[in-house]
């Protein structure tokens, strides 16, 4: 028999091993469990602790220091490794929690796609897009959520002076509000609106707005981008362009020129392609792990675009001045343009002003 399968099998059981491993560090993270290992403890001192079976506790700290979680010292004592140990500070183990909640989400996306499966945001069960638009934002309640996305505007001196001095910012598809809610709490002049086509994820948005004091400044409204006027112009409008596909682009371009003051800012993600990889680069990473971000937007019908491509959108559009921003990591690579002072004639879409 040929034992070609063997090679097959093992590279399966390296796949399904990481699926595991994702889930023995969620359990750990949300149980408080590798909080308790901060200190050098013992699984005995783990197992009086949590109640758990001290077998159950001895082959999870196992599991936990065969995917470097822990490290181990003398007389069986374990502690969490150097490389993990942030997880548990500034509140960064919730961005790790939305995250593999997210990854169960996308897993099962992906697998219903060979059955012609949801292909739109919309067709997914309401949870599974909760899970996916937490994912999509920083968490408002922790230091690290707050600070990661308040960075990018602080590290543009332009945007962080209008919103230091109190301007009108408009989100063009806030979900659950993570970084209108984080921005409304470090600058306190400021003014926000945002929208969604989702009511569940902003029923979310309001509650996070209520719960840190901000939700006097913000307002959510259920509409799409292309039928959105606001009496008052707009001095920054975000455009997350990676979750718009491409029938509704051209609209949403026109909803945000009209909506903007005269100089008022745009600003959009731009996340360049990853190259492919193939045989002539040698091995893959395995480590890198593949990036599925293109296949989830092609599967929503948003096609990846270069730098390039998205500066000659916007400015086809009719903007100006296009700028890539300085980079803020974890926020994804970010670029600006403004709306011309003296603004040209031009298409506003298909929706006419309502105002």
């Amino acid at each position: 028999m040929d034992n070609s399968w063997q090679s097959a099998v093992a590279a399966l059981n390296v796949l399904s091993a990481r699926v595991e491993e994702a889930g023995i560090l969620q359990g750990a993270i949300a149980s408080g469990f590798l909080a308790r290992c901060r200190k050098t403890t013992t699984p005995a001192n783990l197992a009086s602790e949590t109640g758990l079976d001290r077998g159950i506790v001895d082959e999870a700290c196992a599991a936990l220091l065969s995917i470097g979680v822990l490290t181990s010292g003398e007389d069986e004592h374990v502690q969490v490794s150097d490389l993990y140990a942030p997880l548990l500070e500034n509140g960064i183990h919730q961005r790790v929690m939305d995250r593999l909640a997210a990854a169960r989400v996308r897993a099962k996306i992906f697998s219903d796609l060979f059955d012609a499966g949801p292909s739109s945001y919309w067709e997914i069960d309401s949870t599974s897009r909760l899970a996916l638009a937490v994912n999509a934002t920083g968490d408002p309640r922790t230091e690290f959520g707050k600070k990661s996305l308040v960075a990018s505007v602080r590290a543009d001196p332009e945007w962080d002076e209008v919103f230091t001095r109190g301007g009108r910012f408009l989100d063009l598809g806030c979900g659950v509000a993570g970084a209108i809610v984080s921005f409304l709490d470090h600058y306190p002049h400021l003014v926000a609106v945002g929208i969604d086509v989702a009511g569940d994820v902003l029923e979310v948005a309001r509650a996070q707005a209520q719960a840190l004091g901000v939700d006097d400044r913000a307002t959510f409204v259920l509409s799409d981008a292309a039928s959105f006027r606001d009496r008052d112009p707009f001095d920054v409008i975000f455009w997350p362009q990676t979750f718009y596909p491409e029938a509704s682009r051209a609209d949403a371009m026109a909803s945000i020129f009209a909506n903007l003051r005269p100089g008022g800012l745009l600003v959009t993600v731009c996340i360049p392609p990853r190259p492919r990889h193939s045989d002539a680069d040698g091995p893959a990473d395995l480590g890198a792990g593949h990036d599925f971000g293109p296949l989830l937007r092609r599967l929503w019908g948003i096609r990846e675009r270069s730098p390039e491509a998205l500066r000659a959108e916007i400015e086809g559009a009719g903007f100006v001045d296009f700028t890539v921003m300085a980079a803020a990591p974890p926020v994804s690579p970010l670029v600006k343009a403004r709306r011309p002072m003296e603004a040209p004639q031009r298409n506003l879409g298909s929706v006419p002003n309502n105002g």
